[in-house]
């Protein structure tokens, strides 16, 4: 009787072995090819280059100069 629960234990625990084997294939190529598990599309890399630096500063500065022609539109109208 013993040995008949160890053997049954013993499959349990393959079949849980094959299937946390199967998750880290999935984990470990979502990791490889950089894909989002929610929506299935491309990670957006966390670092921020310097195009994208560039680019927001251009945004705040542009940002910037229509705040000051509104205000200067808004005196002369």
């Amino acid at each position: 009787m013993q040995m008949h629960d160890e053997q049954q234990e013993g499959v349990v625990l393959q079949e849980e072995n094959e299937v946390l084997l199967a998750e880290h294939k999935v984990l470990k190529e979502a990791i490889r090819d950089k894909i989002c598990f929610t929506c299935d599309n491309p990670v957006v890399p966390a670092i921020e280059t310097v195009q994208q630096r560039y680019l927001r500063f251009q945004n705040m500065r542009l940002a910037d100069e229509l705040q000051h022609a509104t205000a200067v539109f808004n005196q002369v109208a």
